[in-house]
């Protein structure tokens, strides 16, 4: 039993697997009170988006996430900034100085790492909070509740959801539903002057009330125009009046007495609504026109007084102006809350109000004022000051006249900064999308990144750190040499260029890396010289322009996993989408495959169909080389594979619930020695060997947790993730954690080191980006 941030992982251990020493029961360290078991697994230093000095051993730095704000009001410490972000709430001063953060079942306002779960006190998802009676409210996305904290003292009060009526202390998740008091995906909330809670439910399409003692008091959103529902009825969207689709945030403005409840989706109603507290719709704003209307037909668009799909975030000021964060567009429209005048727009850079259509959509700016990827706004109503929260650029200040006056990022100097734009991917030394991992044999390690959006700017690389976590530069964007400047508008598609890289390979002299939608395989030398590629259906290393996708022979479609034989002068690799495992010599020859359900190298043939017998793949990713023997995910089986890289034998699969190489089919699932794979992601399945030989770790993307196998017998060891800080046996956690002993947010690459040393990579864009070094046995 091991005790891990307030709630109880319970670890069982098979006598099998003692027996044979795979798994190691941890001793008691010496301790006056009788000793707590030490760690078998710990991670002790992290590389993060653009912190500079390299590793570092504090993980509460990656902070440059926010979702939502919410701005204290009344004293003492009125004009704190409260904003959302991963498993945390975090306090700031109006002068941008960090005070400190709540959740990891802790409480007080306190500053170290923090674990995000399931137990009472901590978070899974923190998304949006309102502050009001001397409680902060945060919903909680992933555990389908929301809970209560004092603001002055930080000391968790409970959490309402899971059809449960008043405040709860237990652990545990909230069970997610669509019956009275359940909540799914539940995103914004509210407090009235009475106490009362208003939530949105961005999965169920509705808006719930509860009291100020924590009991259901009814919801509004099948098509109602008065009275709050008190019997259940099945939720479901619409873009009529009284309906909702996909609502994330609600205000309550205590001036006019009402609810505003923001709409978001990608084929959302593009408008924002308008409610009494008694259950009474009132219409909505929105659709290219002024004032409060009713009926459906919100347009959707880009001009004045139109929302583009995503309006993520509502906040009133004390004039009267109502503020909407409209994502897709990266910008905040201003309106007339009494009358439902659209008045003006604030983004671009620009300070002060703008109108029509201009820029505003380049949210790609490298100085303040530019809101690429919006998420939450917050209002200090006695100071006119208005905070932005921006995924992955920190949360920004302006007034509400629209003067910009400066960004806090914790991962930078503390306090309110200007100029160039934090934690923006596209600048040196930071990540946005970060894809995968991998260390060469001088060990630097090499992280790949491509983004392709308007808010975020359009870019594809390696980016390359030395041992000691240093930033090194990057290569792509059809130049010569590692490139130090930030590389803005990088991707293309001919020699030198990347698309969007998956994963990559070295040997002593060269890098090999796998451009999936380019279908190619590109060569650098390990100086950052570009070398060509391989692919296109012909023989040879090309300069030219990408080729086309195509099931023939030397050609890829979708080329993921990469293994490099240095010692025989072969590449390997997951020809994704051709249901195959290509073999290259380096210098630019193949005719070979394996797949398609036969045993041994295949000969000049189109690419199999997929399949899900033995010898068969069904969209192979990562790839690990190992004693002769090649490991593939085999990941719309949920199974690894083995295969003798000479003969092209086949030699079985782990995974489908069983020790031991197997032979027939796989089936997925969330207990011990199953796979849940994910079949879309070119970057899901990460899989290493470690240095001897005698350890297989692969990342299980889809059930938020790495597991260990014997590489020889195929012997199952166990998993490590939601919390656990050693290998352990038992279903797979049922929370994504957002620090580094939850693994958490889908796991996408591991890196088998020295001594026993683990990397992993959690690179997606649902959490922080960061590079985790974990010891075993330390």
């Amino acid at each position: 039993m091991r005790y891990q941030n307030g709630f109880v992982l319970l670890v069982a251990v098979c006598a099998a697997a003692l027996a044979s020493g795979c798994l190691k029961l941890k001793n008691p360290s010496p301790s006056t009170s009788g000793g707590s078991p030490s760690p078998a697994i710990e991670p002790f230093r992290y590389l993060m988006s653009g912190v500079a000095g390299g590793w570092r051993t504090d993980f509460s730095l990656a902070w440059s996430r926010p979702w939502g704000v919410a701005v204290k009001q009344d004293a003492p410490d009125q004009g704190d900034i409260f904003y959302t972000s991963n498993g945390s709430v975090i306090r700031l001063s109006s002068e941008g100085t960090l005070k400190g953060w709540i959740g990891g079942g802790r409480d007080g306002w306190h500053q170290g790492s923090i674990s995000p779960g399931a137990s009472a006190g901590s978070f899974g998802m923190a998304t949006k909070a309102a502050i009001a009676n001397g409680y902060l409210y945060v919903t909680d996305a992933k555990n389908s509740r929301v809970a209560r904290w004092t603001v002055d003292e930080g000391v968790f009060s409970g959490w309402i959801g899971g059809g449960l009526s008043g405040w709860q202390t237990t652990d545990g998740a909230a069970v997610s539903g669509t019956g009275l008091g359940f909540f799914s995906s539940p995103y914004g909330s509210a407090v009235d002057g009475s106490g009362n809670l208003y939530v949105t439910e961005y999965g169920n399409h509705r808006i719930q009330k509860w009291n100020a003692g924590g009991v259901f008091q009814g919801w509004v959103g099948n098509a109602d125009t008065g009275a709050w529902r008190t019997t259940f009825e099945a939720p479901a969207a619409g873009a009529g009046d009284g309906q909702f689709k996909g609502p994330v945030d609600v205000i309550y403005d205590s001036v006019t007495d009402r609810l505003y409840v923001a709409e978001a989706g990608a084929t959302g109603n593009c408008r924002i609504q308008k409610w009494t507290t008694s259950g009474d719709y009132e219409g909505w704003i929105g659709g290219g026109s002024n004032g409060w209307k009713t009926g459906a037909g919100a347009t959707c668009g880009d001009g004045d007084a139109l929302f583009n799909t995503w309006v993520y975030a509502l906040a009133v000021d004390s004039s009267g102006k109502l503020y909407a964060a409209d994502n897709p567009s990266n910008h905040i429209a201003v309106w007339d809350l009494a009358t439902g005048a659209y008045l003006h727009w604030y983004g671009n850079g620009v300070d002060g109000p703008s109108t029509g259509a201009g820029a505003r959509y380049e949210g790609v700016g490298t100085n303040q004022g530019y809101y690429g990827n919006l998420k939450g706004l917050g209002i200090d109503r006695s100071s006119n000051q208005l905070y932005v929260a921006l995924m992955g650029r920190g949360l920004h200040r302006l007034s509400t006249a629209g003067v910009t006056s400066g960004w806090y990022d914790s991962i930078g100097t503390p306090g309110w900064q200007t100029g160039a734009l934090p934690g923006d991917g596209i600048m040196e030394g930071r990540w946005v999308l970060a894809r995968s991992a991998a260390r060469d044999p001088d060990g630097n390690f090499y992280l790949s990144e491509y983004v392709s959006s308007v808010s975020m700017g359009s870019a594809a690389y390696l980016k390359r750190y030395d041992s000691d976590g240093n930033y090194l530069g990057w290569i792509g964007g059809g130049q010569d040499g590692w490139q130090t400047s930030d590389p803005t508008n990088s991707r293309g598609t001919t020699h030198g260029y990347l698309q969007a890289p998956a994963q990559f390979g070295f040997d002593d002299t060269q890098i090999y890396v796998t451009d999936s939608s380019s279908h190619w395989v590109q060569i650098w030398t390990r100086t950052g010289n570009r070398v060509g590629w391989l692919g296109g259906g012909s023989d040879g290393i090309n300069t030219g322009a990408a080729p086309a996708s195509s099931g023939a022979a030397r050609s890829f479609n979708n080329p993921a996993g990469i293994a490099v034989d240095s010692a025989q002068g072969y590449l390997y690799v997951a020809d994704r989408l051709n249901h195959r495992i290509q073999r290259w010599t380096t210098s630019g020859v193949s005719s070979q495959w394996l797949g398609g359900g036969v045993a041994g190298w295949q000969l000049e043939a189109a690419a199999p169909v997929s399949g899900a017998g033995d010898a068969a793949f069904n969209t192979p990713n990562g790839l690990a080389l190992s004693g002769g023997k090649l490991y593939v995910c085999d990941s719309a089986n949920n199974r690894v594979q083995k295969w003798d890289v000479v003969s092209g034998a086949y030699e079985g699969w782990i995974g489908g619930g069983q020790d031991g190489w197997q032979t027939g089919t796989a089936s997925g699932g969330t207990g011990d020695r199953f796979f849940k794979m994910d079949t879309y992601g070119l970057f899901t399945c990460g899989i290493a060997v470690d240095p001897e030989g005698t350890f297989l770790y692969v990342t299980d993307y889809d059930n938020y947790r790495v597991q260990k196998w014997v590489l020889s017998s195929g012997a199952y060891v166990g998993w490590m993730g939601g919390g656990s800080d050693d290998w352990v046996l038992g279903e797979a956690p049922l929370f994504i954690g957002a620090q580094p002993l939850n693994v958490g947010y889908s796991p996408t690459g591991i890196i088998a080191g020295p001594d026993g040393d683990l990397y992993l990579w959690r690179g997606t864009s649902g959490g922080n980006p960061v590079l985790v070094h974990y010891r075993q046995n330390p």
